[in-house]
C-alpha cells in the first residue's frame, strides 16, 4: 500500500455511485490506491480488513450517517483521516464535526474543484503521519526509560495524545490550536474530555501526568 502523500490509501463512502465512479477515476488516475463503499457498514468491513489513509465520506446517508462513522474511526481506527462531503442541507452538522476535532475537514458538495479536494486529502494525510510520528515518539519514550506505559494513555486516542504532549511543553489553547490547525474552542473541549478521562481537576495535574509518560 501507499502510506505518501503521492500514493494515499483512500477510502470513499458514497451512497451515489456515478459520483464514487467520477472521484475514484480521478484520484487513481493521480496514482493513489482507491477503495469505494456505497454504505457506512460496508466502510466499516473494509476498514477491518486494512489501514486506510484518508476516508473521504459522504455526512448523509442512508442507514449510518458520515457523523456515526466518524465516531467508530475516532475509537478503532484512529490515526486514519476523516474528510466530510456535505450538501447544503447538513453544513451545520459538518460544522459541529469539524468543531469537536474529529473530522480533518469537510467539502461541499457536488466538487468542482477536484485540485482543491486533492490539497484536502494531501492535508488529512500530513495530519496521519504527525499522529504516527506521536505514537512512535512515547513508543521511544517508555523503551528508553524501561517503563510500561502508564494505564490511562490507552484511554487516549492520538489527537488527544499529541495535544496533551504539546501541552506538556508549555503551549496554550491557542498556540495548541495553532499547531494543530484547530479552533481554541476546539482544543478547549478536547483538553476538557482529557482531565476527564485522566481523571484530574486541571491542567497542572495533567502537565505532571504528562511528563510522567515523557510527553513534552
Amino acid at each position: 500500500m501507499g502510506r505518501t502523500l503521492e500514493k494515499m490509501v483512500l477510502l470513499l463512502v458514497d451512497d451515489d455511485q456515478t459520483q464514487l465512479d467520477a472521484l475514484s477515476g480521478w484520484l487513481g488516475a493521480l496514482g493513489h490506491e482507491v477503495v469505494t463503499a456505497l454504505d457506512g457498514a460496508s466502510a466499516l468491513a473494509l476498514l477491518a480488513e486494512g489501514p486506510f489513509d484518508v476516508i473521504l465520506t459522504d455526512l448523509a446517508m442512508p442507514g449510518m450517517s458520515g457523523l456515526q462513522l466518524l465516531a467508530i474511526v475516532k475509537e478503532r481506527f484512529l490515526p486514519t483521516q476523516v474528510v466530510f462531503l456535505s450538501g447544503q442541507g447538513t453544513m451545520d452538522d459538518a460544522i459541529a464535526a469539524l468543531r469537536e476535532g474529529g473530522a480533518y475537514d469537510f467539502l461541499r458538495k457536488p466538487i468542482y474543484d477536484f485540485q482543491q479536494l486533492h490539497q484536502v486529502l494531501k492535508g488529512a494525510m500530513r495530519r496521519r503521519q504527525e499522529l504516527l510520528l506521536v505514537k512512535d515518539m512515547l513508543a521511544r519514550e517508555v523503551k528508553h526509560t524501561d517503563q510500561a506505559a502508564p494505564d490511562w494513555l490507552a484511554s487516549l486516542d492520538l489527537a488527544e495524545i499529541e495535544t496533551l504532549r504539546l501541552l506538556g511543553a508549555g503551549l496554550d489553547n491557542r498556540a495548541i490550536a495553532d499547531r494543530l490547525g484547530l479552533s481554541p474552542k476546539t482544543i478547549g473541549n478536547r483538553l476538557t474530555r482529557i482531565f476527564q478521562k485522566l481523571d484530574v481537576p486541571g491542567r497542572a495535574q495533567a502537565i505532571v501526568l504528562a511528563h510522567g509518560a515523557g510527553l513534552r
